[in-house]
């Protein structure tokens, strides 16, 4: 997971319930630039956020280039599929994973792509999965 600027804005009073945010509240964060996760959530704020009903919200947060936090949405997608991959498709199955994976998408940013990618590769071999690229931030931030 990754760490948020100290100097970043708090972001208290978006959400009436950090650990159930509505999309509207998530939305609303979004696009607070440098937003540092909810006041009741030092970490794993990605997990509340994180659920296979919010795929395409979370792919359109992630895809949207005017989104100041679009990279923690990436993450969410990267999370998404790992949680897929990790629980052998107990947390989503993996064949709707699939079929999300593989519907057709209109100019997606090189990011968005190439998770899509690397998603379907995961899938398709689970042997490749890397817990840190894929449920902590290391794909969506390059973190080696």
């Amino acid at each position: 997971m990754f760490c948020q600027k100290m100097d970043a804005p708090i972001t208290a009073g978006v959400f009436a319930d950090a650990l159930n945010p509505t999309d509207g509240e998530i939305e609303r964060w979004a696009y607070i630039p440098d937003a540092n996760y909810p006041p009741e959530m030092s970490q794993d704020w990605d997990l509340c956020v994180t659920e296979p009903e919010r795929a395409d919200f979370l792919e359109r947060l992630a895809s949207d280039l005017r989104c100041p936090n679009r990279k923690f949405f990436l993450s969410c997608l990267y999370l998404l599929i790992g949680d897929a991959v990790r629980s052998n498709g107990a947390y989503w199955s993996l064949h709707n994973a699939s079929v999300w994976l593989s519907r057709d998408r209109f100019a997606a940013p090189s990011d968005i792509e190439l998770f899509l990618q690397r998603a379907k590769h995961v899938i398709a071999d689970p042997r490749k999965f890397d817990y840190n690229k894929w449920c902590s931030g290391g794909y969506a931030y390059e973190i080696e």
